[in-house]
């Protein structure tokens, strides 16, 4: 299940989404925000995903780099990029 709030750089919460619980036995799960709100969708990631925001457990965000996944999902190899700056 998930929670999800997001908000703006004033801190004011523009979307929300709530008990978003999972729908497909899938390695990553995809939020779209719409309105005010925010939607889960399970997904194996295919090559127009390479290039987009990735968030671990914890929240830290990395940019996907790599994907493959074998045809039965039987095992998948990803890679992520996390860049820091203070």
């Amino acid at each position: 299940m998930l929670r999800v709030e997001v908000r703006d750089e004033n801190a004011v919460q523009v979307a929300f989404g709530d008990n978003l619980g999972r729908i497909a036995e899938s390695p990553m799960t995809q939020l779209t925000v719409k309105g005010g709100s925010v939607s889960r969708h399970d997904i194996w990631p295919t090559e127009v995903d390479i290039g987009r925001p990735v968030i671990l457990p914890g929240g830290e965000v990395g940019i996907l780099k790599a994907w493959w996944n074998a045809s039965d999902h039987g095992e998948w190899r990803w890679s992520v990029e996390f860049y820091n700056r203070v």
